[in-house]
């Protein structure tokens, strides 16, 4: 009987709560998602920039016109508002690590979108004074679980981020870009002719992802992709 009940608990867990609102899920799904949040997910699958994937009306974003851009193409599944905004805010300051499995998975709906064939992963990495105040780097959280599916291989700790630079949160365009500029470094260059995918958790001006981008084309790397969970 235990080892049936095991089974059972296996099959149809309990406990099983939506990671967006807590409330119980009467059915679990790979997602995590009850379907009242999934209304108010916003899925960035309509119109967009064909470089940065921005939501909008026109082919190309005005960013991507006027900025040279070092990856080649970048892709998140969700828009960046309401219980999206929410949830990856809780998922950087909230110790909700946790959260990066459920989040994998929507970002593994829109990696089978790429067609590409990847040779490695990278996580955006973080300063090493905010990686001991945080306890964990969000971006390679998702790296760690989105790999579970896709398997490649990690080079995360081939690169750092060597200046430890204010939030980009409240910053303009420019100030962005000045931010973040010379901000990472290759320490260890397993990255010749390789195509990368680059993982971050949200993405905006994309101007944190274009300058590691840089240093990963400046490295010898063929090419770089990136997926998010958000754009904003």
């Amino acid at each position: 009987m235990k080892i049936l009940n095991r089974v059972l608990d296996c099959l149809f867990p309990n406990d099983i709560k939506c990671a967006f609102c807590g409330e119980d899920l009467e059915f679990s799904n790979r997602y995590c998602t009850c379907q009242e949040c999934l209304k108010k997910i916003t899925f960035n699958n309509g119109k967009m920039c064909q470089k940065c994937g921005k939501p909008l009306i026109n082919h190309t974003c005005v960013n991507c016109l006027h900025t040279k851009h070092f990856f080649k193409l970048a892709r998140a599944p969700l828009v960046l508002d309401g219980i999206v905004r929410k949830a990856i805010h809780d998922f950087k300051f909230n110790n909700l690590s946790s959260l990066a499995t459920i989040f994998a998975e929507y970002m593994y709906d829109e990696y089978s979108h790429f067609n590409v064939k990847f040779d490695a992963i990278v996580a955006v990495p973080l300063h090493v004074t905010r990686l001991k105040k945080r306890g964990y780097n969000q971006a390679h959280e998702l790296v760690k679980a989105l790999n579970k599916r896709i398997k490649l291989e990690d080079l995360s700790d081939c690169v750092i981020r060597c200046k430890n630079t204010v939030s980009q949160t409240g910053l303009n365009r420019d100030e962005r870009v000045s931010n973040v500029s010379s901000a990472f470094k290759v320490v260890d260059n397993k990255f010749k002719g390789k195509t990368i995918l680059l993982v971050d958790d949200v993405v905006t001006t994309m101007s944190t992802v274009n300058a590691v981008s840089k240093v990963l084309i400046e490295s010898g790397t063929s090419s770089v992709y990136v997926l998010s969970i958000a754009h904003g």
